[in-house]
């Protein structure tokens, strides 16, 4: 009984090691990608929130590339962001597309629409 005791402490301490192990991994990740994306937060509190949310990306990320074959995800720019602030980005980047639209006059032809690039 001693012995089984002894063997489950024992495997409890490696497992304990290893998750200090993956988190020091994760905290790293994390880190740099702080710097590769030039993040500021405000706070710790507000540091820790995004890497909670890193973490669900990244879990979300590895499911995928279980799940899905012949493509391969991987962490970007927006693995910090909330969904509504996705969303935001997504608005104003329609808006901003749809501004830099050309408009023209009814009834005018421009240039490039009545060449043929065939050739």
């Amino acid at each position: 009984m001693r012995a089984l005791f002894t063997f489950s402490m024992l495997t409890a301490a490696i497992f304990a090691s290893h998750m200090v192990d993956l988190d020091e991994m994760g905290h790293k990740e994390f880190m740099a990608f702080i710097a590769a994306n030039g993040r500021n937060y405000k706070n710790v509190e507000e540091m820790a929130t995004r890497r909670q949310i890193f973490d669900k990306a990244k879990e979300v990320i590895m499911d995928l590339n279980t799940t899905i074959k012949g493509v391969s995800f991987k962490v970007n720019h927006f693995a910090d962001m909330t969904q509504e602030e996705k969303e935001q980005m997504r608005k104003a980047g329609e808006t901003l597309l749809e501004s830099t639209y050309m408009h023209f006059e009814e009834g005018k032809k421009d240039q490039a629409s009545t060449k043929d690039h065939r050739r």
